[in-house]
């Protein structure tokens, strides 16, 4: 077993599944920077946090897709970034594993030939599908032990369907695997099917069927059991770490149920029928928060937006218990401006849960790989040059004085 950056992550062997260890997210997470080495080049190791940054709207602004990795490393994620046709600059969709050690990326090709890759955070390899033959290729959910990927096929979404660049098949559902591979859809889930994630525990799925109806299928007798519930899942970490409640996405109404609004966080029970009652709950976010995950089995945690107390931009990853409606930050995240608000925010669930009960320093310096030292280096090279330089010719100025004034107190200049 080896420890990976001193600070919580461990790695079994090499037989064995990679397991992100409870580990706190530092109290603030790095600041756009255009000074960052990708991950191809200089692997990151195991993740704590994956977003994008930036909107691309000033000058040379443009938009990151960021990890940030073990001991404070921080890498840009080329893999998505390089997959972003016809998405005007912006990074393609990508999709954090469970344990930190794999992101996915999709694509949108307007030939209709977009596929999905698999990028390991460690070693920095990628493996990807052949053409799956659609213009949208999404990663939507991982199992919970990391080892498959459940993505979503379909239509360029901001195209009507007569202004598809190419005739579109229906919107379908695939599973890959690690190398890339095609696998068998889960026992009891169709291809079909709208949106889709694993509880914690992998031996269930919640899948929207027609209509937005929510069912749970047990992964091991592909029965379904419907939840009696209409909504948009609130995120791709919607169980809670116990699979007892699901966050959806509506509005917050006086009875405690989903609306026709995508703004609030709908949390439901996921209990059968004749078991012991549980309220749903409703937590009114607003459209400037995101789902990111759940901290414990009643802590859900939210990225929102707010202005401090001299009107500035914050962004923070807040905490909130379902009992008592108290807040808890567990990381901020610096914006700068609004041109580099962060959003698509990924954390493991062990890096959530250890985040509770403590924070970690942020490093005095970000360490954003070999190559963003460079031109740190090559600016102190040509200071020095430079100071050199002038060194060496006021040198040489008082050497010709001297020499110019020799022998003239006694004696003849040197031959």
């Amino acid at each position: 077993m080896v420890l990976i950056g001193g600070t919580g992550y461990l790695l079994a062997t090499a037989s064995a599944p990679v397991q992100l260890q409870p580990v706190a997210l530092p109290s603030e997470l790095p600041a756009y920077s255009y000074v960052t080495q990708s991950v191809s080049a200089s692997p990151p190791g195991p993740a704590v946090a994956a977003y994008r940054q930036g909107n691309g709207a000033e000058l040379a602004d443009f938009p990151q897709a960021v990890v940030v990795g073990a001991g404070g490393a921080v890498r840009r994620l080329d893999l998505a970034e390089d997959r972003d046709e016809a998405m005007q600059g912006s990074p393609g969709s990508f999709l954090l594993s469970p344990d930190g050690s794999h992101v996915a990326s999709g694509r949108y090709d307007l030939g209709g030939q977009a596929d999905i890759a698999v990028q390991d955070l460690r070693t920095g390899e990628t493996s990807a599908t052949a053409s799956l033959g659609y213009p949208s290729v999404a990663p939507v959910a991982w199992s919970p032990d990391g080892s498959s990927v459940l993505a979503s096929l379909g239509a360029l979404p901001w195209l009507a369907p007569e202004d598809q660049p190419v005739q579109v098949p229906p919107a379908r559902l695939v599973l890959v695997g690690l190398d890339g591979g095609l696998l068998p859809l889960p026992l009891g889930v169709s291809a079909q099917v709208g949106q889709v994630a694993w509880a914690p525990d992998g031996r269930s799925l919640v899948v929207q069927g027609a209509e937005r109806e929510l069912f749970v299928v047990d992964t091991v007798t592909g029965a379904p059991r419907t939840l009696g519930v209409r909504a948009d899942l609130a995120g791709a970490q919607p169980w809670s770490p116990d699979g007892a409640l699901l966050a959806t996405s509506g509005a917050c109404s006086s009875e405690g149920r989903v609306g026709s609004s995508t703004y609030d966080v709908v949390v439901v029970p996921v209990a059968p029928t004749g078991s012991a009652a549980v309220a749903s709950t409703c937590i009114p976010s607003g459209v400037e928060s995101q789902l990111v995950g759940w901290a414990g089995p009643r802590m859900l945690v939210l990225n929102t937006s707010s202005e401090d107390d001299d009107g500035a931009e914050r962004q923070s990853l807040v905490a909130i218990d379902l009992d008592d409606g108290s807040r808890t930050e567990l990381t901020a995240i610096p914006t700068s401006s609004g041109n580099y608000r962060v959003g698509d925010v990924q954390v493991p669930p062990a890096a959530l849960s250890g985040s509770l009960d403590e924070r970690a320093t942020p490093p005095a310096v970000w360490d954003r790989g070999p190559l963003a030292r460079w031109p740190g280096l090559v600016l102190v090279a040509g200071a020095v040059g430079v100071l050199v330089a002038v060194t060496a010719a006021v040198g040489r100025r008082i050497g010709s004085r001297l020499d110019d004034r020799s022998g003239t107190a006694g004696g003849p200049k040197a031959e």
